[in-house]
């Protein structure tokens, strides 16, 4: 199995370019939890595979680190384009939930991921106002004072149980020295991950409603591995665009036993 690792903003990606290097899908999808293990695989939130398209440039599928398929991801979308844009000024990439619109800028790469579906504003969930937004997929926002004593995964897990057909994300939001920050539990890693492109999309779009916030919208995540921001654009149809870096980091083969 050829393939190249990849991370936007920390959230990492096994990319395995399908056209150039097919690989037996038969196997392969049992083995995904395995590739993606952090001890005993490469080590990855999860796999992106890329396909020829009718619709587009390419296709994008993506796959959690569970071995489930989701239908799209905002951070993995920006690692595809940046693998295949080279000179162009724009690329669209189908995925489950639609073709989306990719462009380099300098050293970064958007994407618009059209506009967002209110499902919730709020509900409460226990103590918790909880704002629930689809962008590409669902995701739950919560308000935070500070993650100061906070059980994350405990909260996320609580409120994910209300949701359990949607399998949402989770997204805790926070206002820390001036600055938009924000942890990301999500589902089919079952865990929190550095960051999360559609969460911290769902976030701009709650604030840019909740608090007026001038755009650009700048949100950081709350690890301290990540010092750079994501930014976030949304335009006067609704659409909100996003931009920030994508990085290849390595690439390589792994046989699958």
């Amino acid at each position: 199995m050829i393939f190249t690792k990849y991370h936007g903003i920390g959230n990492d990606f096994i990319l395995i370019d399908q056209r150039r290097s097919p690989i037996e899908e038969s196997t392969f999808f049992v083995q995904i939890p395995r590739i993606c293990d952090r001890h005993l695989g490469i080590g990855a939130d999860g796999v992106l595979l890329l396909e020829s398209s009718k619709r587009s440039d390419l296709q994008m599928r993506i796959f959690n680190s569970d071995g489930s398929e989701a239908d799209m991801c905002g951070n993995g979308i920006r690692c595809v384009a940046d693998y295949e844009i080279a000179h162009k000024p724009k690329i669209e990439i189908e995925t489950r939930n639609g073709v989306f619109t990719c462009w380099r800028k300098e050293d970064q790469i958007g994407v618009d991921l059209k506009q967002p579906l209110i499902c919730h504003w709020p509900m409460k969930i226990h103590e918790w106002s909880v704002y629930v937004v689809k962008v590409g997929v669902p995701h739950a926002v919560v308000f935070l004072s500070s993650f100061d004593q906070i059980d994350l995964i405990k909260i996320a897990q609580e409120i994910r149980s209300v949701f359990i057909s949607e399998g949402i994300n989770v997204n805790f939001a926070s206002f820390l020295k001036g600055q938009l920050v924000v942890r990301t539990y999500e589902r089919g890693v079952e865990n929190e991950t550095i960051s999360c492109g559609t969460g911290f999309a769902a976030v701009a779009f709650v604030v840019s409603k909740l608090y007026n916030f001038p755009q650009p919208i700048l949100i950081a995540s709350a690890s301290d591995k990540m010092t750079k921001q994501m930014k976030f654009f949304i335009s006067t149809k609704g659409n909100i665009q996003m931009l920030a870096e994508a990085c290849r980091v390595f690439s390589g083969s792994l046989h699958l036993a």
